[in-house]
């Protein structure tokens, strides 16, 4: 399950907080860690207890309780918003108060809200870090490379799945989308700078309630949320997330799921990116999302079926005994059956193209097959052996 209350006060830089009031909600989840200064000053107040988005939910927040020093009735208005916004717990820096005023104490014990004190010794950045890297470090036991390779490969359990699901920081609401971001350019030098991209969320409050991020492989995962399965709420999401998390997106393959119901599809969420963005190495082109990638959508699913490698084989022979052959049969579908086109990429003339198919019909015992018949095997065995 997700890191609570408790296992943040575990941690060796929180021995010092001490809990004052609402003992009975330590097993409040920890997604976040926010500071609250002024947004409770006078100039502010009206505006962040308005809003929703003041303090993510589940998040524990901090506060030298600035905003209070000649106003200790403030405290009580800003526990009571941060509690009816979800927040998990709420600490302050002994600076300007020393004790709390009663009526707040007995809120906190009243709604099993938990309320901490520590001293002036301890540094708010400190605390940020410490809490941001203990659930950045939770979420990635979850979402590791085996649970993802996992879930890619089928051979997870809906059980386990769910428990990831459950498990991590983000809170999944009714709907989940998901996109697999990696350079198209197949080389390291030029690949996604990961742990620039996975800093960078990290430090971006406004991102957590909405996603959440992981690197596998050559690329990153972005697990998106929202309340309602509309294309352009989860756009409006991912278009978010590469803008203020990446540094760059040219060059980049970025390949999305479709939307899943949260409660069940998190597995087929990051199945679906993954399996397009094999198909947009496979074919050397970008494909948007799964939907998009035609035939490919079951071959890279069923790569290592036994009946289809057994369908490759006598393609396999041939491209190993006949030079260029394999580049040629390559070239033509990835160029969807255009000899004009494949001849261009081949330095060739049309004719050449098609007199070397024809080699390649007849030593496969396929003259009687249609055009057609013949093309769709060809893509499909090109396909199979560029992925093995």
């Amino acid at each position: 399950m997700a890191l609570n209350l408790f296992d943040i006060m575990a941690l060796e830089y929180m021995q010092e907080f001490t809990l004052i009031a609402g003992k009975e909600g330590l097993k409040r989840p920890v997604s976040s860690v926010g500071i609250a200064d002024y947004e409770f000053a006078d100039s502010f107040v009206e505006q962040t207890l308005a809003s929703s988005d003041a303090f993510l939910k589940d998040s524990f927040v901090i506060s030298s309780l600035l905003f209070a020093e000649n106003a200790p009735e403030k405290i009580m208005t800003a526990v009571e918003r941060l509690y009816e916004l979800g927040v998990s717990g709420f600490a302050y820096k002994d600076v300007i108060f020393r004790e709390l005023p009663g009526e707040v104490l007995d809120f906190a014990d009243e709604k099993g809200f938990p309320i901490f004190v520590f001293g002036k010794n301890i540094m708010f950045e400190d605390v940020v870090y410490r809490i941001t890297e203990a659930v950045y470090i939770d979420n990635m036991n979850y979402f590791s490379e085996e649970n993802i390779s996992a879930m890619i490969e089928g051979t997870i359990s809906p059980y386990e799945t769910e428990l990831i699901a459950r498990g991590v920081s983000l809170r999944f609401k009714n709907f989940i989308s998901c996109a697999y971001v990696a350079s198209s350019c197949g080389s390291e030098r030029q690949g996604i700078d990961k742990d620039r991209v996975l800093r960078n969320f990290r430090m971006n409050k406004k991102m957590q309630s909405k996603a959440l991020i992981s690197a596998y492989g050559e690329g990153i995962f972005i697990i998106m949320t929202a309340a309602y399965d509309t294309p352009e709420t989860f756009e409006i999401i991912l278009s978010e997330i590469l803008e203020n998390i990446f540094v760059r997106t040219e060059g980049l393959y970025i390949c999305r799921s479709g939307i899943k119901r949260a409660s069940s599809g998190l597995d087929r969420c990051i199945r679906e990116s993954f399996f397009t963005f094999e198909a947009c190495r496979i074919d050397r082109r970008s494909y948007e999302s799964f939907e998009d990638i035609g035939i490919n959508s079951f071959i890279i699913p069923l790569k290592n079926n036994d009946h289809l490698r057994t369908f490759a084989e006598p393609f396999a022979r041939l491209f190993s005994e006949k030079e260029d052959a394999f580049e040629t049969a390559k070239t033509f579908v990835m160029n969807q059956g255009d000899f004009s086109a494949a001849a261009e990429n081949l330095g060739c003339h049309p004719n050449s193209v098609r007199y070397r198919l024809s080699s390649m019909r007849k030593a496969l015992k396929m003259e009687e097959t249609s055009d057609a018949e013949f093309y769709s095997r060809l893509s499909i065995a090109v396909r199979l052996l560029i992925m093995t």
